[in-house]
């Protein structure tokens, strides 16, 4: 799976976004500020293939007092379809409209990038000992 980016993607839920919902939708004309993550379509079979993509959102109010950050895996237009909700130890919340919807680096997302590095880095050092080794 690929976490996906943009810049400066911000803008406001455009309908109430209950703690159960899968959709979200943000204010018209705004869905294309976030990355481009098609709909998955069923195969010949009727089976559909899980999203490999994703990007994480972060959902706040109006007085920055409360967050919820979930992942999207899938957009149309300005639909925001959730893979998952309440991560990154955030509860998922009952939004109003004109809650600030943004794409941001997060904790998880820094903190999974620094073990991969320190996996690649631990296996380069392993690598150079065998090589001086022989």
């Amino acid at each position: 799976m690929a976490q996906l980016f943009s810049n400066n993607a911000l803008t406001t839920i455009a309908a109430p976004f209950m703690a159960g919902d899968t959709q979200l939708l943000v204010k018209s004309g705004t869905g294309s500020l976030f990355p481009n993550i098609p709909l998955p379509v069923p195969n010949d079979l009727g089976i559909t293939a899980p999203q490999e993509n994703y990007f994480l959102l972060t959902i706040e109010n109006a007085t920055a007092t409360n967050r919820e950050v979930i992942s999207i895996v899938g957009r149309e237009g300005d639909v925001l379809y959730v893979g998952a909700r309440g991560i990154e130890d955030t509860e998922p919340t009952d939004w109003d409209v004109n809650s600030i919807v943004e794409l941001r680096l997060t904790a998880g997302t820094l903190n999974s990038q620094t073990s991969a590095l320190n996996v690649i880095n631990d296996t380069l050092q392993a690598s150079n000992q065998l090589s001086q080794q022989e």
